[in-house]
């Protein structure tokens, strides 16, 4: 029977961020893709993906920059439930008081400003060595429009009700692999390699590794989809 592997994306990204993971990996696990669109507190959105996940034995969970957050919070509230899981693009830390209120500002201004400053943004700041491929770019804006308002402010506010996780980190059970684009503006390889000095400490140091991808920024899954594929089958099988 095929293991169960789950992607969580990234803020205003669906399913088609893990395109290519997906069309890749189907042939060795069973896959799904968790969009947490509709939730504005992560403990409910946690409870809502264990109830819907219980069924299996064991799930392994992929999560990418906000996807990271959330399956933080799945280990925090019931790691026996995970086998292996990867946190690509993401921060074990919690947001800093200007992030916060620069998250706040941005759930005030978004229907005043114009949503498509929030995808223009998102694109300067994800991937900057591809921002004139026009296809990454309008698949950022297209996944974008499909989150819609609602859904930012939704998932913006579920990243700020987030705590730190350091000590998770710190008391790890579950094989981890981190992966970090090495020119990611957003969560940066310093940030990984701390994250990745944590993990050493845990009891599951022999069991977690550290990527830093090549002239790549925040969404590698996108932005050198063939290694991240390789790298992610090694790891999960």
């Amino acid at each position: 029977m095929k293991k169960k592997l789950i992607f969580i994306p990234a803020l205003l990204c669906d399913e088609r961020l893990f395109s290519y993971q997906v069309s890749f990996l189907e042939n060795f696990f069973e896959v799904d893709v968790f969009i947490p669109k509709k939730f504005d507190d992560i403990s409910v959105c946690v409870d809502f993906f264990i109830e819907k996940y219980k069924k299996f034995e064991k799930i392994n969970i992929c999560g990418v920059s906000m996807g990271g957050y959330i399956a933080m919070e799945i280990l925090k509230q019931q790691s026996d439930i995970v086998d292996k899981v990867c946190f690509i693009g993401t921060s074990y830390l919690e947001d800093a008081v200007e992030k916060k209120e620069a998250r706040i500002r941005s759930i005030e201004n978004v229907n005043k400003d114009g949503f498509h400053l929030v995808t223009e943004n998102m694109i300067k700041n994800s991937i900057i060595f591809n921002s004139e491929n026009k296809i990454l770019v309008d698949l950022i804006k297209d996944m974008a429009n499909n989150i819609g308002i609602d859904g930012f402010v939704n998932q913006q506010k579920l990243i700020l009700s987030r705590k730190n996780s350091k000590n998770l980190f710190k008391n790890m059970l579950n094989p981890c692999l981190l992966i970090v684009g090495k020119n990611d503006l957003i969560t940066t390889v310093d940030l990984f390699m701390e994250m990745f000095d944590v993990l050493k400490t845990s009891n599951a140091k022999k069991f977690c590794k550290l990527k830093i991808i090549e002239e790549c920024g925040h969404l590698p899954v996108i932005e050198k989809p063939k290694e991240i594929n390789e790298i992610l089958k090694e790891f999960f099988l």
